[in-house]
């Protein structure tokens, strides 16, 4: 192939530098077959980089190439073919769910080997295993293609420059690990400043505060971008041409739904079962198990594709869903066979059926295609199908289990946000019981909690600033850990950073503003009163009335929804 031997070629000169730098300049005379071989091997890696099993082609893997749309950077004003149009610098790329982050890490890594000036090491963060370090994750995978390379010889290749790592999916990473992998990757960047690292991740991930990681944004997906890739995942040009005429039709709602390629994806997928367009966001996810289940079938009349288990579409989604519930309370996406054998079997004995569970998983990622196969493991294919999978299961419990479910939420901090996504899919599908369970009693804290009334408040007492050391984060604490789910609007937010940042632009260049809670804080965070003077005071308090007032209204509205759901009337 022509282009394995441009690879080749292009590899070559990194590997012979990395191998000097590893070995010593004897190496510069390496036996010209061993050199052979680990450029064969490292290609073979890269290779398997660029193949991808899909959600739109689940039963094999097919190269990227063919249904690569380019990804656009915010305030990057080219093209990214490479990693160098974004950055020189460690970077983290920030994206959404299905936004595509993993498709551009393994692009962005095939397009290094084609540069030929570093060798590029992609990795899935979701595949370390538990309490093994970065560094030995790393190591293996090198040694795979540099059969002498040990993890002795990763301070030799970290400090030379002539290596780039692509690390993929921190936000897949347990949250016991968070801080251990920071602080490692805090260490190589003060070791190995030439070393360039990549890491792909959700927003507010936790390493994104490193220093000095710079954070880019992928853009959301345009509507010339939506066609791009319906173009290329169907072939038949009138089925194109209608499905893009719908989507021009579609709801708003519809619309602001397909701003990433693996909502894209789902939506052609579930376009070809039913031919339908769904009108928002929740009939979208509704009928997704359904549609899939029976895609290619809807020619036929009534008839639904025969599944491998003795199960109907509805209890086999029960049992998906109840799958969710265990491996995300487990905090795991990737799993082996028999791991998944044997959740799929407790799944059954919870429901009292009295199936093969091995029919049920071949039903999962053959049938529905909602669980991938890789090798000997399975995965879902995206983490947000876990989470709304979740959520349904949770919206078909009794209001006690559900009850149980938002207390947890309500005083386990982390716990929430591993379930922020699960509890903002629950807002559409359990509403009455999410605003009863769950919101009104963060309003209600928030309101006691901070005097709360429509002409004062003392938040403004109880919000707290961290400085980051490098002059480039205000960050907003409040004293628990829920306030900012219900206080917090993106107006106020945008507001309270223009006037951050006109207060103190001459010392914060690019100041950025979030919010979170101080219960895992450190005495590095002063008190708002401290930071600002009496010129910012007035109109930082004028805001947190208006924030103070959003809250009360808020109350007002769920209070009114929930007596209009409680009320039944016999009097016609």
């Amino acid at each position: 192939m022509v282009a394995e031997a441009l690879v080749l070629t292009a590899l070559k000169d990194p590997v012979k530098k990395l191998t000097n730098w590893i070995f010593g300049e004897a190496s510069g005379k390496i036996n010209e077959v061993k050199m052979k071989n680990a450029l064969s091997k490292l290609h073979e890696k890269i290779s398997d980089v660029v193949m991808v099993k899909t959600f739109y082609q689940i039963n094999e893997s097919i190269d990227l190439h063919k249904f690569y749309v380019p990804t656009r950077v915010e305030n990057v004003n080219t093209i990214v073919d490479s990693i160098e149009k974004i950055d020189s610098s460690s970077i983290a790329l920030e994206g959404t769910v299905g936004q595509g982050k993993s498709i551009f890490m393994r692009y962005l890594t095939y397009q290094e080997a084609n540069r030929g000036v570093r060798v590029p090491v992609f990795f899935e963060l979701r595949r370390l295993n538990e309490k093994q370090t970065l560094e030995d994750a790393i190591s293996t995978l090198i040694s795979n293609w540099i059969p002498l390379f040990t993890k002795e010889h990763f301070d030799k290749i970290a400090s030379s420059g002539e290596v780039i790592l692509f690390l993929d999916g921190f936000d897949e990473i347990a949250q016991e690990d968070v801080s251990r992998l920071i602080n490692e990757i805090e260490g190589w960047q003060e070791r190995y400043p030439k070393m360039q690292l990549v890491i792909s991740t959700r927003p507010e991930a936790e390493i994104q505060k490193s220093n000095p990681m710079k954070v880019y944004k992928l853009a959301e997906y345009e509507f010339h971008e939506q066609k791009q890739l319906i173009k290329k995942l169907v072939l038949d040009e009138e089925f194109q041409e209608n499905l893009i005429r719908n989507i021009e039709k579609s709801s708003l709602e519809i619309k602001e739904l397909l701003k990433t390629p693996l909502m894209v994806t789902l939506f052609v997928k579930q376009y070809e079962a039913s031919l339908k367009i769904p009108k928002n966001q929740n009939e979208f996810y509704e009928n997704l198990f359904y549609n899939i289940a029976s895609l290619h079938d809807n020619t036929k009349a009534g008839y639904i594709r025969k599944l491998n288990s003795s199960l109907d579409i509805s209890k086999l989604q029960e049992i998906f869903e109840e799958f969710c519930f265990i491996t995300s309370n487990e905090q795991k996406l990737v799993f082996s066979k028999k791991e998944t054998i044997e959740k799929i079997k407790k799944c059954l004995n919870k429901q009292n059926i009295n199936d093969n569970p091995e029919n049920v998983l071949k039903d999962f990622s053959t049938v529905v295609c909602l669980l991938l196969r890789d090798g000997s493991e399975y995965s879902f294919i995206h983490r947000s199908i876990q989470e709304y999978f979740y959520s349904s299961f949770i919206s078909h419990k009794s209001p006690e289990a559900k009850k149980v479910f938002y207390n947890k939420v309500l005083s386990d901090e982390n716990f929430f946000l591993r379930m922020e996504n699960t509890i903002s899919f629950l807002e559409s599908i359990d509403s009455y019981n999410y605003y009863k369970d769950f919101k009104i009693k963060i309003l209600n804290r928030c309101i006691d909690d901070y005097k709360i009334n429509y002409y004062d408040n003392d938040i403004y007492e109880n919000c707290y600033i961290y400085l980051n050391d490098n002059a480039l984060e205000v960050q907003i604490i409040l004293k628990n850990f829920l306030d900012y789910e219900v206080m917090f609007d993106s107006s106020f937010f945008n507001e309270f950073y223009y006037a951050i940042y006109n207060y103190k632009k001459d010392v914060y260049s690019s100041p950025t503003v979030q919010v979170s809670s101080s219960s895992q804080r450190d005495y590095r965070y002063i008190s708002l009163e401290e930071f600002v003077d009496n010129n910012l005071t007035d109109l930082i308090k004028e805001y947190f009335i208006r924030l103070g007032n959003n809250v009360l209204e808020s109350k007002k509205n769920i209070t009114e929804y929930l007596e209009k759901r409680d009320d039944i009337d016999f009097d016609f």
